[in-house]
């Protein structure tokens, strides 16, 4: 019988300061993916506001050409939401606006699942004619180099509540390999240090067990993805 390919989707959000470069990233990270003559529409990356993010977030979203990237030959669709950098406003209000998000789109793909359990057509949002799948896979947190603040590790452990994220060390080409060895090293240290503090402070546990499963948590989530963003 032969194989019925599927079309898989992949939802990333790009999250972080402002001037950080998220945009350029995810050009070249694609461009490189799908070679030199590859072409993203249709968001250029000129200017992402926040006025645009709260009125239209889908405007923001890079909907990338199926491609073939699974050896069983099912075709991937990359979905890639652009979101306005912090700093320049308060981060409280900036977490808040894109946990905000990202729970809206769980709740989309809800009604989504829902109406097609109950023999539905899904209505409600113009992108259930091309996506079949509104939840986020990964979260892109840019940190900038030589620079980690409190600021930061508490906007990260809220946005991993909801989904599951990856650090990027944007402008990585100043720092040298040693330097950076010892940026990830020390990132690492801090969420664990927050993790275990958080663990100890709010849910008291007196076994060992649960402590070394936070330690392990954090160690998996703190992987450092380091990219050169020019």
């Amino acid at each position: 019988m032969p194989h019925e390919h599927r079309f898989l989707h992949v939802n990333a959000l790009v999250v972080g300061e402002s001037g950080l470069g998220k945009t350029t990233f995810t050009m070249n990270l694609h461009q490189d993916f799908q070679g030199p003559d590859f072409k993203l529409w249709p968001h250029d990356g000129a200017e992402t506001s926040m006025a645009s993010f709260k009125a239209d977030p889908d405007s923001l979203c890079m909907h990338l050409p199926k491609a073939v990237a699974t050896e069983s030959g099912d075709w991937v669709m990359w979905h890639m939401q652009d979101t306005p950098g912090h700093g320049n406003i308060d981060d409280t209000e900036h977490m808040n606006m894109i946990i905000n998000h990202i729970r809206s789109k769980k709740y989309l793909q809800y009604e989504m699942e829902r109406q097609l359990l109950q023999g539905m057509e899904p209505q409600g949002n113009r992108l259930c004619e091309a996506r079949d799948d509104h939840l986020y896979d990964v979260a892109f947190y840019f940190i900038p180099p030589h620079r980690f603040k409190p600021a930061d590790l508490e906007y990260i452990r809220r946005l991993s509540q909801e989904v599951t994220v990856v650090l990027v060390c944007a402008k990585a080409d100043c720092m040298t390999m040693d330097e950076r060895r010892d940026f990830q090293m020390g990132i690492r240290d801090r969420m664990i240090n927050s993790m275990l503090h958080d663990l100890m402070l709010n849910r008291p546990c007196h076994d060992l067990w649960r402590c070394l499963l936070a330690c392990a948590a954090a160690m998996m989530f703190s992987h450092l993805c380091h990219a050169c963003v020019n």
